[in-house]
């Protein structure tokens, strides 16, 4: 199974979101950007803090946790911000993914469950070339960036969480 909700972005933006998620674990990935896990801390304090009604997102899949939209938005006027998801369990299942550039929607695509996209073409990958991230021979952006080391929002936020 690997079943994941994130932002990835430029490091710096991504790091501006703690100062409004206290709980938000910033997980450093290659190429300057890193990722942010949407545990069901970081989506507690989203909803807190979120009035997404009247311009939220949806992505194919419709599973955007709320506020991430608001959340994105927000973090496009410092580069730019990847929405990915994964929802994959015994062979079938998809991703989502949604790009935000200057606070502004460029990309919003996903998969079917029964038509899932061909490698090197999944709706993560495509995002993540769109905004500049580049695999070498033989991989595609998603395990460029290591997107597939933990299958899990939580597994991701503890690998990265800094522990006393």
């Amino acid at each position: 199974m690997h079943w994941i909700q994130v932002l990835i972005g430029p490091i710096e933006a991504l790091l501006e979101a703690r100062d409004e998620l206290p709980s938000a674990v910033v997980c450093a990935l290659c190429q300057g950007l890193a990722l942010i896990p949407v545990t069901d801390e970081v989506e507690a304090q989203l909803q807190e803090r979120a009035n997404d009604h009247a311009t939220a997102v949806q992505p194919f899949s419709g599973e955007l946790a709320y506020g991430v939209t608001g959340l994105a938005t927000k973090l496009s006027g410092h580069g730019p911000i990847v929405y990915a998801a994964t929802y994959l369990h015994g062979g079938t299942g998809g991703q989502d993914a949604v790009v935000w550039l200057e606070g502004e929607v460029v990309l919003n695509i996903g998969d079917e469950e029964e038509h899932m996209s061909a490698w090197p073409h999944s709706p993560i990958s495509r995002a993540l070339r769109r905004i500049g991230v580049i695999a070498q021979a033989g991989e595609d952006e998603f395990d460029a960036l290591g997107l597939g080391r933990y299958r899990s929002n939580d597994s991701w936020a503890e690998a990265h969480r800094p522990h006393d």
